[in-house]
């Protein structure tokens, strides 16, 4: 009788790279030790054979070639890879309208836009309604997935908005882009859009107006209300979700405008209006 001992593959340093690399591509963030599992998986290794030690060698070389980083705000650290086109589900909806939506790897998993409000869940997701090109969109943000700073701005095809935004506010940013005349676009460091709204991990997040040119305003508002606001809205039409909500609930919105770069603690629910052509409201 022949016994037939298959060996596990032997492969190469760069071979692991790469392997690390499309793993990445298709899978988003991974912590070390489910990446492990799945490369040696992926090119037949021996697992007992591939140590910790030589994965994190594998995943410092491939940090300092700047092609992948970890997120340190979880635990344990997850790793991702660096620019990578990351999408989120249903932004064809924005896009389709003009707008435009960038957002870090980091939160790409937490992220949704639909146009559908029948299943508003305010217990797991903050979520923002808002109006682009006649349409009323959703777009929520799973609580979990926090903390995220989500800056709203005027669509542009400029290719520095992404690391204008990076490099003011860090890895775990939303931007947010819409095709209206008087939203500040991101510009630069020092006007990077037109509103932050900076989410914690508690219930209290602050929104700070980004000396924009037409400026912002807040206003407090009671759950009830800002369900009414939300169908409001779906069956809106034409006219404009500005237009329609400050007129019909002008005694439960109480706007205050806001300074430039002044943070504003608030808590949801929320309204905003960016100049006088598009506002927020956020449950």
């Amino acid at each position: 009788m022949t016994v037939s001992n298959k060996k596990k593959v032997e492969v190469s340093k760069r071979q692991r790279l790469d392997g690390i690399k499309e793993i990445l591509r298709k899978s988003g963030k991974l912590e070390a030790s489910i990446l492990k599992e799945r490369l040696t998986a992926h090119l037949g290794m021996d697992p007992t054979k591939y140590s910790k030690q030589r994965l994190s060698s594998d995943l410092i070389t491939l940090r300092d070639e700047n092609t992948i980083a970890e997120d340190e705000s979880d635990y344990p650290k997850k790793w991702y890879l660096v620019g990578k086109k990351v999408e989120v589900v249903g932004e064809n909806y924005l896009s389709n309208l003009g707008g435009k939506i960038i957002v870090s790897p980091l939160l790409s998993n937490e992220i949704r836009i639909t146009p559908d409000i029948s299943k508003l869940n305010t217990q797991d997701n903050y979520n923002f309604f808002f109006e682009v090109s006649d349409h009323f969109l959703c777009l929520s943000i799973r609580k979990e997935g926090l903390p995220a700073k989500v800056i709203f701005a005027r669509t542009t095809s400029d290719n520095n908005t992404e690391e204008i935004v990076q490099s003011e506010f860090g890895k775990r940013y939303l931007i947010i882009q819409v095709p209206v005349s008087k939203v500040s676009s991101v510009k630069s460091s020092d006007k990077p859009g037109h509103l932050l709204i900076d989410f914690k991990d508690g219930h209290i997040f602050n929104v700070t107006d980004l000396e924009s040119s037409v400026g912002s305003k807040v206003s407090s508002i009671e759950l009830e209300i800002a369900q009414k606001m939300v169908q409001q809205g779906a069956i809106t039409g034409k006219k404009t979700i500005t237009e329609a909500w400050s007129s019909i609930y002008s005694e439960a919105i109480n706007l205050k405008p806001m300074d430039a770069n002044e943070n504003v603690a608030v808590t949801a629910p929320l309204y905003l209006e960016l100049g006088t052509q598009f506002s927020i409201l956020l449950i």
